[in-house]
């Protein structure tokens, strides 16, 4: 009997040290996970910013063209009532 004893004892550090293996390796898989979800929504994130950027500069760009176009109406009425007058 304390034969069997000091044989499970002898067994039970390595296989604690498997079992503290195992649970730190998952722990990295963990981390590596993570790391990798990071740099996903990252990418998103910047993938987002720049379809805003992309759509602040086209609604910038509308803009800019709606003025000018307005200008121009303004421009032309009053080149209009400008011959009209003379």
């Amino acid at each position: 009997m304390g034969q069997k004893e000091v044989v499970i004892f002898q067994k039970m550090p390595v296989s604690a040290c498997l079992g503290w293996s195992r649970l730190v390796s998952a722990c990295l898989g963990l981390s590596r996970l993570v790391e990798v979800v990071k740099r996903c929504l990252s990418r998103l994130v910047l993938a987002c910013l720049g379809l805003s950027r992309l759509v602040s500069a086209c609604f910038g760009l509308a803009c800019l063209g709606l003025s000018r176009l307005v200008l121009a109406c303004l421009g032309l009425s009053w080149l209009a009532l400008v011959r009209f007058v003379t």
